[in-house]
């Protein structure tokens, strides 16, 4: 059993200024009741909570009263750790803003769950960290060493074969990871992050398995074939590798857990080593990757959990790639590719849990592709897609839970896309579209749950939305130069839950608008009716 004092250290929420005092020593010590905890394996009396030590007066104190630490313990302002050599266990050990150039006096722990070794200017070198308990197995353990600038290598790690983490990180003086050569599996997430003067992932050939990989902002990098055996691969996020033109040698297989991202490689050309995949439990996102003009990579991928984002790759004219995709995504986004001339590798998706959003994408002519989709949980948003003169492609959409937002699309003529929309759960938004000049797509939609806002479009009229019974929001007509006739909204529209505006609507006339009030019924119009300038 484990027994505990009541600590006159430099604990975190406590008084830290206690260096050369003597804790209390109560003899009435209470057993601790906590279960199990990284300190079980230890000898002595645990201190509960957190603890910095910062000088070696403090390192003294706490080996003269307790030998674990059942929180965080942050080391700094030291130049040897040798003073704790009674430190047995610890939740999080953290090393930071030290003098040490090694591990080497690194105490000889029985359990820990966390190690950071963080922004310790003169540290060359990781050797010692065998002392972590376990080795060389630490498929317990979660490591972290970040903004160590003078770390030359990871020699410190030879023989380490599992962690469950692993993040090497701001290492700018380090040229290889060839102390990792033994490293099997790393059962959450390993990252290399910002290491700007590795070239390879060289030292990484054992690797078999990993939770979660991270590879960002190693601007140096070229080469991923060390990573040739990794067959176990439960998530990815490759992201400003500026070097990197390819991801050969990169060859996962079958289903990841978690998300799939490749972002912000400027030189990427493929994915093709991608292609062992069959499918990814979280998000899809290939994002910002200058020169990649095709995703035939994802050609096995077969489901996608989580959402879908192909955004801003300059040269990307297809999403053929994913032709083998069905089902439901959570989100699917397709904004800013400006040479994206087809979908129809989306033809596979049947539902939209979440948004749908295609913007900004300056060559696309149609939607054809994504006809599969019956239902969009939240909104869809199709905005300023220069070339797109049709929403057909949309054929099989019945209901949207959210906004339908169609804006600043130059060249759509028509909503015939919409033949089978009934509901809208949001609002009806329409802005901006000049050349849209029939609505009659929308003969079918009943219920709009929020606002139709229709403003700065060049329709003549609104037949077609004969169908449309209530308006649960604001009903705004405003700006429309040519709008002449609205007599279709008064068909079967009988409630409109908000306001009444129809205003500076040049063609249409005021008559026009108050005969549209008295066919909804000005009690079935629950906010202000305005009409003004329609002339």
């Amino acid at each position: 059993m484990i027994w505990m004092l009541v600590a006159g250290l430099a604990c975190n929420g406590g008084d830290k200024d206690t260096a050369g005092t003597t804790p209390d020593t109560d003899d009435t010590d209470t057993p601790t009741d906590s279960g199990d905890t990284t300190a079980d394996l230890c000898d002595g009396t645990l201190l509960q909570g957190d603890l910095d030590v910062n000088t070696p007066a403090e390192a003294d104190a706490f080996c003269d009263n307790y030998v674990s630490v059942e929180g965080t313990m942050t080391i700094s302002g030291l130049d040897t750790l040798g003073g704790l050599s009674c430190l047995c266990a610890a939740g999080t050990l953290v090393i930071t803003d030290t003098a040490l150039t090694d591990l080497s006096t690194l105490p000889a722990m029985q359990a820990v769950d966390t190690v950071v070794i963080d922004d310790n200017p003169s540290l060359t070198s990781l050797s010692g960290a065998d002392a972590l308990p376990g080795f060389p197995d630490l498929s317990a353990v979660s490591i972290t060493i970040v903004d160590n600038d003078a770390l030359a290598d990871l020699d410190g790690l030879a023989g380490l074969t599992a962690a469950a983490s692993l993040t090497i990180e701001d290492a700018p003086g380090l040229t290889s990871l060839a102390g990792l050569s033994a490293l099997a599996e790393v059962s959450e997430e390993l990252t290399l992050d910002n290491i700007d003067e590795i070239t390879s992932l060289d030292g990484l050939e054992g690797l078999r398995a990993v939770g979660f990989l991270s590879v960002l902002g190693v601007d140096s990098l070229t080469d991923l074939s060390a990573l040739s055996g990794l067959s176990d691969l439960g998530g990815l996020f490759l992201e400003s590798n500026d070097a990197l033109r390819t991801l050969d040698g990169l060859a996962p297989v079958g289903a990841t857990a978690n998300d799939l991202t490749v972002q912000s490689n400027l030189l990427l050309t493929d994915i093709d080593a991608l292609s062992g995949i069959t499918a990814v439990g979280g998000d899809l996102e290939i994002v910002n990757n200058g020169t990649l003009d095709n995703i035939d990579g994802l050609s096995g991928v077969g489901s996608v959990g989580g959402e879908l984002v192909i955004s801003t790759n300059g040269f990307l004219a297809d999403l053929d790639g994913l032709s083998g995709l069905s089902g439901s995504v959570d989100n699917l986004s397709i904004q800013s590719n400006i040479s994206l001339q087809s979908v129809a590798g989306l033809a596979g998706i049947d539902e939209v849990g979440g948004n749908l959003t295609i913007a900004l994408n300056d060559q696309l002519p149609s939607l054809a592709g994504l006809g599969g989709i019956e239902e969009v949980g939240e909104g869809v948003l199709i905005d300023q897609n220069n070339s797109m003169q049709t929403l057909a492609g949309l054929e099989s959409l019945e209901t949207i839970g959210g906004d339908l937002k169609v804006t600043d699309n130059a060249n759509i003529a028509d909503m015939d896309g919409l033949t089978a929309l009934w509901e809208i759960g949001g609002d009806l938004y329409l802005y901006d579209n000049r050349d849209l000049v029939s609505v009659a797509g929308l003969s079918a939609l009943q219920g709009i749950g929020g606002q139709l806002f229709i403003k700065w479009m060049n329709l003549p009229s609104l037949d077609g939305m004969d169908a449309l019974e209530r308006i649960d929001g604001d009903l705004y007509i405003r700006g429309n130069s040519d709008l002449a006739d609205v007599t279709a909204l008064g068909e079967r529209l009988s409630w409109v839950g908000g306001g009444f505006e129809m205003s500076y609507n040049p063609s249409l006339g005021n008559t026009a608008a108050w005969d549209l009030v008295y066919a909804i019924g000005e009690t079935n119009i629950q906010g202000t009716i305005t009409i003004a300038s329609n002339n």
